[in-house]
């Protein structure tokens, strides 16, 4: 490390043992013209400067007889120590500041993209923060358009003259090989891209000029396809893309291509076109922002299904596995309305939890930034959301949570007859800014049964008008309680369609079930 010869905390080591013996020691980081004695100073096992020593007129009595070179060698070992030292700190600090980086990254999408209502200004956005974050001098992204079309550019960033007057083709090169495959890839030299990237005479991909390496692709994907490509090439300095680019850059595609695909649907509905094919499709939108698969946690049997009143709904259940190690976050969200605007706003609010969720072990600290976020968003939307949101420790077998505003989960022990109410948190998210939260710790032992859901399962009405109700609910838990977990979902569903009969189902549902099967851990405290 440069300039450590300069700090002032190795200058003190040095002065201290100067007026100490009666010499003169320095630090120098490259080899002294001059010295009575000189020691290199070395740091994880690599040389980075000298101690050297002097003194005006005889020597001291002291540095005699071989005193000299034990002093400035032991000078030169104090002076190794504080620079490990200072160099660890400057490498943890680097560290600190690269998250920081990273979670501000989110932040800003969760914030900035829910307030755009074009294609070209989420581009726009998406590659300001990501050649912020991730770096790239130069950088482009590309979405597909009509079927056999060329890509349209979005958006570019200090790319050769002329770039974007040519087409560029959805199936050559190497973002059509992106494109179709579905990868992101990072590549310091041309020659070493993957075999199937078509080559021209000269051996050079299709779109070699627009791209030059160091270089970074990554698809925008949403509904298991390709919606375009975000490129990020000429990082500063030489330097080459890292894996942690890599996954920074597929989190913002994707975040990126959510947004994009809703905002199709949003325009295609207002041009009043094929409107029952394009509620489809944001259905399908939504669905794809579901959990594809039950979570794997251990000692828990866990299971959720989101049954939508209409096309498109506000009800949402998620899982963020590993949000801190050895932690499985999970929520369930209610967002008042229905339709396309409730879908849009549960996107939003699913986007900027996701953030907050990662590194975060206070549920509380979570809530609350989560609620500050939509505010801001929904200002003017007059939206809110409900949300339960949990944090388990697959060790401790503890269920830390906050609650906002959201029907409580139900926890029926093993052993216990009744249910008990989570509702240790505060008012729903997205209604009034810096509001203070509660979160709440309770402990799950094998048989335990926790059920999440939404108000359309205890609001479902029968021809009678009479709701199902949570009183209802809690017994049909208790009925069902040594069941799987997916089979106390199926069947307390079963009960609530019993209920209703033929009358249509008025609300969007949400439900999630879980059930510790096992207690191979450590207590750690906790009710």
């Amino acid at each position: 490390m440069r300039g450590w010869s300069s700090d002032a905390a190795v200058r003190g080591i040095l002065d201290s043992l100067s007026r100490l013996h009666g010499a003169r020691l320095l630090a120098h980081e490259t080899l002294p013209a001059r010295g009575a004695a000189m020691s290199e100073v070395v740091v994880g096992g690599a040389g980075v400067g000298w101690v050297a020593m002097d003194w005006e007129g005889p020597p001291p009595a002291a540095l005699s007889g071989g005193g000299a070179e034990s002093l400035v060698a032991q000078a030169a070992q104090a002076v190794a120590t504080h620079v490990s030292l200072l160099a660890d700190l400057q490498s943890l600090s680097a560290e600190v500041a690269e998250t920081y980086e990273e979670l501000n990254l989110f932040y800003s999408l969760g914030e900035s993209l829910g307030t755009l209502h074009d294609e070209r200004g989420v581009c726009t956005v998406v590659m300001d923060l990501a050649q912020r974050v991730i770096g790239g001098e130069r950088g482009s992204i590309y979405l597909t358009g009509a079927e056999h079309e060329p890509l349209r550019l979005m958006v570019q960033r200090n790319m050769p003259e002329g770039a974007g007057l040519s087409p560029v083709s959805a199936t050559e090169g190497i973002i059509g090989w992106v494109l179709a495959a579905g990868r992101a890839l990072i590549a310091d030299d041309l020659s070493r891209l993957p075999q199937e990237i078509a080559r021209d005479d000269d051996g050079q991909p299709a779109d070699h000029e627009l791209l030059q390496p160091p270089l970074l692709c990554a698809p925008l994907r949403s509904r298991g396809r390709s919606i375009g490509v975000i490129n990020l090439s000429n990082k500063a300095f030489g330097r080459p893309f890292t894996a942690q680019d890599l996954k920074l850059a597929q989190a913002v595609a994707s975040t990126a291509a959510v947004f994009i695909e809703i905002m199709r649907f949003i325009e295609q509905v207002r041009d009043g076109e094929r409107l029952r094919s394009e509620l489809e499709i944001a259905r399908t939108i939504q669905q794809g922002l579901l959990p594809r698969r039950d979570p794997v946690i251990p000692g828990i049997d866990v299971a959720g299904l989101c049954r939508p009143a209409s096309d498109v709904g506000g009800d949402y259940y998620g899982f963020v596995e590993e949000a801190v190690p050895g932690m499985t976050g999970m929520t369930i969200m209610d967002v008042s309305g229905h339709s396309v605007g409730a879908a849009v706003c549960m996107a939003s609010t699913r986007s900027i939890l996701r953030c907050e969720a990662w590194s975060r072990r206070s549920t509380r600290e979570v809530v609350e930034r989560v609620n500050d976020l939509v505010c801001e968003d929904l200002e003017e939307g007059g939206m809110y959301a409900t949300f339960f949101y949990g944090l388990y420790d697959h060790n401790a077998g503890e269920l830390r949570y906050t609650n906002a505003g959201h029907p409580a989960p139900l926890l029926l022990k093993a052993g216990e007859q009744r249910c008990r109410r989570l509702t240790m948190g505060g008012m729903g998210v997205g209604i009034c800014p810096r509001q203070p939260y509660r979160e709440e710790t309770v402990r799950m032992t094998a048989g335990d049964v926790l059920l999440m859901y939404t108000d359309g399962l205890t609001e479902a009405r029968n021809p009678a008008q009479e709701m199902f109700g949570e009183a209802r609910l809690g017994e049909a838990v208790g009925r069902y309680r040594q069941a799987t977990a997916w089979e106390i979902v199926s069947a307390i569903l079963g009960e609530v369609s019993a209920f209703v009969g033929a009358a249509p189902q008025g609300d969007d549902i949400a439900i999630v079930v879980m059930k510790a099967v096992s207690t191979s851990r450590k207590p750690t405290g906790g009710t």
